[in-house]
């Protein structure tokens, strides 16, 4: 039976938003090929988090324990992965989540399996060959190219947060409870002998404000039409009147107005908000590939042919500095 895999990354005590993602994508996927859905779950004490998956309809759990996996370390977590796949056979495909974790151990895996590794995918599909399509934007973002591995097992691939679909936290209690437990298969880790190469030293929490971008239901954007950092601190303080996250495009980052866990779009982060206003930005895809959902979407440009136009619910073709102060007053009047 063909099998497809899926590495769950957890934090705290619970599995990361797009574990999530994957494991809805994976179950249909795995439903399409007649397969199993099987999972890859590493660390210490997380047995009962393991038993969780069953919401997802996992058929399988490699379950690999040890104090020494508390925290990611890649040869510990790179030789296990390819120990599962000699002993328990070659998967269709192997998914991880376009993490800091998933972008350094998906690679590695594929190097040792001998076979190919698309990053950062924006969508996953099947051709009529059970081909898994991996589709990634192209060309500094003109264009989405399709990826396929048609002669080598397994497919890796990592998906970008944000960009496929889930299932609601109580959809999911909802359904797991008619589900049978998820099988769980204990796994060794494997120690090489150069594990000591790698040391953990310290343990720094991302600050509440970077963390919650993902989260925001309100994001006030910038690009590079704000031209300096007296009117990214408008921006700023705009977000600040509005409860909203502040989010900014590549341009904004390397100008150093933003730091690079603010960045939405192909290389930052993917946003789902109820409330997204952007700033001098121009539209391109690289940036817009990140903004999902449904919500409310209103640009400020004083180009009217900005792309970004094309992209949104409301556009104001102006000077943001003639438009923002005012905003400002406005909010602080009515919520004061």
């Amino acid at each position: 039976m063909k099998q497809v895999w899926v590495f769950a990354e957890h934090q705290a005590g619970q599995w990361t938003s797009v574990t999530g993602e994957l494991l809805v994508a994976a179950r249909n996927i795995a439903d399409q090929l007649n397969g199993e859905l099987n999972v890859i779950v590493c660390g210490d004490q997380v047995e009962e988090l393991a038993a969780t998956l069953k919401q997802w309809k996992v058929d399988r759990v490699y379950l690999s324990q040890h104090p020494e996996l508390n925290f990611y370390h890649p040869l510990v977590y790179t030789e296990t992965i390819v120990d599962l796949v000699s002993e328990y056979g070659c998967p269709e495909m192997i998914l991880f989540g376009a993490t800091y974790l998933g972008r350094d151990l998906a690679p590695a895996i594929a190097a040792r399996l001998g076979t190919g590794c698309a990053a950062d995918c924006c969508d996953l599909k099947l051709d009529e060959n059970g081909n898994l399509l991996q589709i990634v934007p192209g060309l500094g973002g003109t264009i989405f190219a399709t990826i396929v591995t048609p002669f080598h097992r397994p497919q890796v691939a990592t998906v970008k947060p944000g960009m496929l679909e889930t299932l609601g936290s109580s959809e999911n209690e909802d359904k797991a409870k008619a589900l049978k437990p998820v099988e769980v298969v204990k796994v060794e880790p494997r120690f090489p002998q150069n594990t000591a190469a790698i040391q953990l030293h310290s343990v720094k929490q991302k600050p509440a404000k970077e963390s919650g971008l993902q989260a925001a239901k309100r994001i006030v954007a910038g690009g590079a039409g704000i031209s300096g950092p007296e009117g990214w601190s408008l921006l700023e303080e705009l977000a600040d009147v509005l409860g909203a996250a502040v989010g900014a495009t590549r341009p904004a980052v390397d100008e150093g107005w933003a730091s690079h866990d603010l960045m939405i779009g192909q290389s930052g982060k993917t946003v789902r908000p109820e409330l997204y206003l952007g700033i001098g930005i121009s539209g391109d895809m690289m940036h817009t590939i990140g903004i999902k959902g449904k919500g409310t979407l209103i640009a400020i440009n004083q180009d009217p042919k900005a792309a970004i136009f094309k992209q949104v619910d409301y556009g104001i073709v102006a000077d943001y500095r003639s438009i923002l102060p005012v905003l400002i007053e406005e909010v602080k009047r009515r919520e004061g």
